[in-house]
């Protein structure tokens, strides 16, 4: 957005804004909606049953799991991106 503004372009740095925030939004918001859809399937799955609890939790922590690290992979890969480019 600062090169467009350098260059006069104010509004093209805005609507370059404004979609990356649209395309963050539907990414998250689908994200959302295959958790939930993996969640009532995994109950279904699960049936009735005694440990059905159990198994849903399990996956419910796995999930968890790979949701946090894939966000640590992304805060090293930020930061080694940063360290090669404030060489």
């Amino acid at each position: 957005m600062i090169i467009r503004d350098g260059a006069g372009h104010v509004l093209g740095g805005h609507h370059g804004d404004l979609g990356d925030g649209l395309g963050t939004a539907i990414t998250v918001a689908t994200i959302a909606v295959i958790a939930v859809s993996a969640k009532d399937l995994a109950r279904r799955l699960s049936g009735a049953s005694e440990g059905g609890g159990a198994l849903v939790r399990g996956l419910e922590f796995g999930a968890a799991g790979l949701v946090l690290l894939f966000g640590i992979g992304l805060l090293f890969s930020y930061i080694a991106a940063e360290r090669m480019t404030c060489l």
